[in-house]
C-alpha cells in the first residue's frame, strides 16, 4: 500500500482522477481492438460442411460432416469469430450433381477445381480464399429407394364481383372476398353434380 500511495502523492490522483484515467483507458482499449479488428487479415480458416444434392438412388442430404480447410483473407472479426467457434453448425450447401464424382459406393466427393465454386457459400461473402488446404471434401449419401416430401394442396378459386360473392357448396355457405375465401367448419360435404 506504501508504494501505491507515494505514486499516488508524486502523480498528485486523488480518487475520481484515478476513475476518470481508468475509464479513459479502457474507452481506448476498445477504440484500439475495433480498429485493429477491422482490418483486413490472412488466416487458416475451416468450416465443416454438410453436403446437399439431387443424386438419383441417394438421399439428398450428406450423412457426414466434411471439414473444408482454406487460406482465407478476411477482416479479424470474421478470422477471430471462425477460430472461437469451435461448436460451429455445419453450413449446408448445395452443390451440383455433376461436381460430385462417385468414390465407390455412397461415396462421393467434390474435387479441387469444383470447391472454388463454392467458396462464397463454404466461408462466407466477406471472405476471399487464397488457397484449399483440403484438396478434397467426401461426403456419404446413403442409398435410398423412397423419401418423404410435403404435399400441399393448391387451391384456386376465380370469380367475378358482379356475379358472386358468396356461394353454396354442399351444405355450407362460403364467402368468397377478392383476398380469401371463409369457410366455416371443417368438413365439406361432397357436391352433387348437375348435368344440363
Amino acid at each position: 500500500m506504501r508504494f501505491l500511495d507515494k505514486i499516488r502523492k508524486a502523480l498528485h490522483f486523488n480518487g475520481r482522477d484515478g476513475m476518470v484515467f481508468l475509464a479513459s483507458l479502457l474507452v481506448a482499449s476498445i477504440v484500439w481492438l475495433v480498429t485493429n479488428l477491422s482490418r483486413p487479415y490472412s488466416g487458416i480458416v475451416s468450416i465443416p460442411v454438410i453436403a446437399e444434392s439431387s443424386i438419383e438412388g441417394h438421399s439428398e442430404r450428406s450423412a457426414n460432416a466434411a471439414t473444408a480447410v482454406a487460406r482465407c483473407h478476411a477482416t479479424g472479426f470474421v478470422l477471430l469469430r471462425n477460430r472461437m467457434d469451435r461448436k460451429r453448425k455445419p453450413v449446408r450447401v448445395r452443390i451440383d450433381r455433376g461436381d460430385l464424382r462417385p468414390a465407390g459406393g455412397d461415396d462421393f466427393y467434390l474435387a479441387a477445381p469444383a470447391i472454388n465454386g463454392y467458396a462464397a457459400d463454404i466461408f462466407g461473402d466477406g471472405t476471399i480464399v487464397d488457397a484449399f488446404v483440403s484438396d478434397t471434401l467426401r461426403f456419404l449419401f446413403p442409398a435410398q429407394t423412397h423419401r418423404k416430401v410435403p404435399v400441399e394442396l393448391v387451391h384456386e378459386v376465380l370469380y367475378r364481383p358482379q356475379y358472386m360473392s358468396s356461394a353454396r357448396f354442399g351444405h355450407r355457405l362460403w364467402r368468397i372476398r377478392p383476398d380469401r375465401i371463409h369457410r366455416p367448419g371443417l368438413y365439406l360435404h361432397p357436391v352433387p353434380l348437375r348435368r344440363p
